[in-house]
């Protein structure tokens, strides 16, 4: 199975997302309209046999976090 990401998409951090970044969800709603780029995608799953990705969006500040494709919903995909 492959990342559900692709480089160039849009994402939002989604609950889980903040919960593994910030440690909680409360409060940070800004943060999930925060639109980002995805700019890296991993070829292989880092925690077999789950499948998740890791991936690099282009927000250096949440790149400095072990950040993978869970952690973002999809906003929309480049044409």
């Amino acid at each position: 199975m492959a990342c559900k990401l692709k480089m160039g998409d849009i994402v939002r951090l989604n609950d889980n997302g903040l919960e593994i970044i910030f440690g909680r969800k409360l409060g940070l709603s800004h943060m999930k309209t925060l639109e980002m780029r995805v700019v890296g995608v991993a070829d292989e799953s880092i925690t077999f046999p789950e499948e998740t990705y890791p991936i690099a969006v282009d927000h250096n500040e949440l790149n400095a976090y072990m950040i993978d494709d869970t952690h973002f919903d999809l906003v929309r995909r480049p044409k």
